[in-house]
């Protein structure tokens, strides 16, 4: 064997080595990529269950009592006036406002269903 044949002999087999050694690290990186989606996926999961058990937030600071004990004292009268009721209650008591603004949301979208199931196409009367 000859030095140029030689040293093509050693170009390749630095070559080879260099390719492998960003196969390793693709693969190290593919293996990485792979752990952290799953993990993303589990998490999602996870919070796609709590969602599913708890849509509103209700369980998670007992807002569920809460909303109770001021639908209790309220007497009657249209969804505006319930609404009115409601953020009066939030006045009066004290509630933290992550509390209150839970309370707001549930019941607006409480109210937004209850209307969409009695006028599905907003027709007005």
């Amino acid at each position: 064997m000859d030095s140029r044949q030689e040293k093509r002999i050693i170009n390749a087999l630095e070559s080879i080595e260099k390719s492998l050694r960003v196969l390793a690290e693709n693969a190290k990186a593919s293996k990485e990529l792979k752990d952290l989606i799953v993990e993303n996926l589990e998490g999602l999961e996870s919070s796609l269950q709590d969602l599913k058990d708890d849509p509103f937030g209700l369980k998670q600071t007992n807002l569920e009592g809460l909303l109770d004990d001021m639908l209790a004292s309220f007497t009657g009268g249209t969804n505006a006036d319930l609404r009115a009721h409601i953020l009066d209650e939030l006045k009066v008591k004290d509630y933290s406002d992550e509390e209150k603004s839970k309370i707001k949301r549930c019941v607006d979208e409480i109210i937004e269903k209850q209307e969409f199931a009695i006028n599905p196409f907003g027709l007005k009367e």
